[in-house]
């Protein structure tokens, strides 16, 4: 499991590093000095990894639900014919939900190790892997499917500010237009990753 955005000063707040060793000793934790983007801490990420799936959390969300991703994580495991569960956030705001950013471009999915690795040999950087990734999986035919999650990340604006958040926003919507390439990501809006995964 890799948050590729758990920040310096989150990691250093008093008993964060205790709570991790008492209570989750199989965790490793590895504290980048420099932030260096989404994209490559998570390829640093990748090289402390053994297993054969990869489950991506972003760090900054709010009200994430545990029994949501022990169920995500035992379907993806179950099921050996799903290439990425996107675990899609139902509370987004509308806006997102209109170019269904909700699914596309959420940071919580599981997929196979080998898949990511493939991705991440290419040029992607900052904030265009998930835009990279669905683009990698569209064009092999992969078969991905989403399911619902309660979890919603944090405003940009909340944390830094309603202009530079605003920015941040806009960086990051060109990162992921210019990753994928206008005519891809309307091709996704209007046709990737439309099947939800159903309760057995």
């Amino acid at each position: 499991m890799i948050f590729p955005q758990l920040s310096t000063k989150m990691c250093s707040q008093p008993g964060f590093v205790d709570i991790k060793i008492n209570f989750f000793p199989e965790i490793k934790l590895v504290r980048l000095e420099t932030n260096v983007g989404k994209t490559d801490a998570i390829r640093e990420g990748l090289k402390h990894t053994r297993g054969e799936f990869i489950i991506l959390i972003d760090a900054d969300l709010q009200h994430l639900n545990h029994a949501e991703i022990d169920k995500a994580i035992r379907s993806f495991q179950e099921d050996g014919k799903i290439d990425m569960l996107i675990l899609r956030r139902v509370r987004a705001d509308l806006i997102v939900r209109l170019y269904r950013g909700d699914v596309l471009f959420t940071g919580e999915r599981i997929l196979k190790k080998k898949d990511l690795l493939e991705v991440l040999r290419g040029p992607v950087k900052r904030w265009q892997l998930e835009s990279a990734v669905n683009t990698w999986m569209y064009k092999r035919k992969k078969r991905v499917l989403w399911m619902r999650q309660s979890a919603v990340n944090t405003d940009k604006a909340l944390k830094w500010g309603l202009l530079k958040g605003l920015i941040f926003d806009m960086k990051t919507l060109a990162d992921m237009i210019f990753a994928t390439g206008a005519i891809n990501f309307i091709r996704q809006i209007l046709y990737y990753a439309k099947e939800e995964l159903k309760d057995k």
